[in-house]
């Protein structure tokens, strides 16, 4: 294989920049992940584009002190999540594969990618190479799948695979990077994504709508359980899934917790509303004081007139523990879109199948069972109807 040449663009155009939280599940070394960070880095130098790294921690109870990684992964905030073995083993989508990244079929932006941090030791310590040179490239590779997006594999260069003996050569002269197409490529796409990223922030409100239907909902997000913005952005990119299917758009607003963070968020000091409904990610400790019992992972709170319910609560903690070593954000997704669903169906809105069944198994819970947990056609329609009632109500509302 003849080596890729560093491209001539050197200095990042300015504004062509991501930013990388960085989720160390497999607890690589400090220094090994300075390397990482400095290689994957070097490779976008060479294609025009800053990689800015926060490095994020993994539990709860830290999370207050990294406040800029409570944000959720947006267009140009990306997530890398480092893997351990039993992760990768139990997340591998293909054999002797060394990561992969999550591409939404929707088309929108795809902003989590994960390596394989074993893996990259095993194949380092083939040529004596270092574990965070060989990790910074499958980084790269990775994040290179997010900003190119599906079949973006190629003949040479990093997106080339798989990685033999010939590529390690090649990575070990520092040559391994981008080709000129792939370059111009994700330049474009981050110009893309900066440009929906303002879009977005000078809107208003997040609000969007169906393109077939035209029906939306708003949920104000608020994290008292101190998920992690990486674990946070994929619940809500499941939630939004499963009500796409039934035909209403969900925007998803990240509000904050203290009254004088909210002053200045005036999207999230709105009232309640119809079509505007809170959801509360709640500790442990919060779920217990609320008196519920330990197999509940949510409520909605319904009132008891015909009014709108437009409050849910979710047991994250609690949601961690069911999820039990399977993809907790997956499962808590599925949760928040159950919980959403009784505000929207009310009462005595449990099923015998599908995400509005009241007891879930361990089978309902794995990624394979995606096309079964979701709302069944019937309950799809009383959803729809119900937010179109909701939607005519707040057109009447005085603004």
């Amino acid at each position: 294989m003849s080596a890729v040449l560093a491209s001539s663009l050197g200095a990042a155009e300015p504004g062509l920049k991501v930013t990388v939280f960085v989720y160390n599940y497999a607890a690589v070394a400090p220094d090994v992940l300075a390397l990482t960070e400095a290689e994957a880095s070097r490779i976008y130098q060479q294609a025009g584009i800053e990689i800015q790294w926060l490095d994020c921690p993994l539990a709860p109870k830290d999370a207050g002190q990294f406040p800029a990684c409570q944000v959720p992964p947006g267009p140009t905030r990306l997530a890398l999540r480092i893997l351990s073995q039993s992760m990768a083993e139990r997340l591998r989508q293909a054999e002797g594969s060394f990561g992969f990244a999550l591409i939404p079929e929707d088309g929108s932006f795809a902003t989590v990618a994960n390596v394989f941090s074993y893996d990259a030791d095993k194949l380092a310590g083939r040529r004596r190479m270092g574990h965070g040179v060989i990790l910074g490239h499958l980084a790269a590779h990775e994040l290179g799948h997010l900003l190119l997006g599906a079949g973006s594999h190629s003949s040479h260069g990093i997106m080339h695979v798989p990685w033999r003996l010939k590529e390690l050569d090649v990575i070990a002269q520092g040559l391994m990077v981008f080709t000129p197409q792939q370059t111009e490529n994700m330049r474009t796409n981050i110009r893309a994504r900066a440009a929906g990223e303002r879009a977005t922030e000078e809107a208003p409100a997040p609000r969007t709508a169906s393109p077939v239907t035209g029906l939306n909902i708003e949920i104000h997000v608020y994290n008292y359980s101190a998920a992690s913005g990486d674990l946070l952005g994929r619940a809500e990119q499941e939630a939004f899934r499963i009500f796409r299917r039934t035909g209403v758009a969900t925007a998803w607003l990240s509000c904050p917790l203290t009254s004088d963070e909210a002053v200045r968020n005036k999207a999230c000091a709105l009232p309640d509303a119809p079509t505007r409904l809170t959801l509360r990610l709640l500790s442990n400790s919060m779920a217990d004081s609320l008196g519920v019992g330990g197999d509940i992972f949510g409520s909605a709170l319904l009132p008891d007139n015909e009014g709108f319910g437009v409050v849910a609560n979710v047991y994250a903690d609690r949601t961690r523990e069911l999820a039990d070593g399977r993809e907790f954000e997956v499962i808590l997704g599925r949760v928040i879109a159950h919980e959403l669903g009784h505000l929207l169906l009310g009462k005595n809105a449990h099923s015998a199948a599908g995400i509005m069944h009241a007891r879930w198994r361990a089978q309902d819970l794995g990624l394979s069972r995606q096309a079964a947990m979701l709302f069944l056609p019937g309950e799809a329609k009383r959803i729809c109807a119900q937010v179109r009632a909701r939607m005519a109500d707040t057109a009447r509302q005085p603004i």
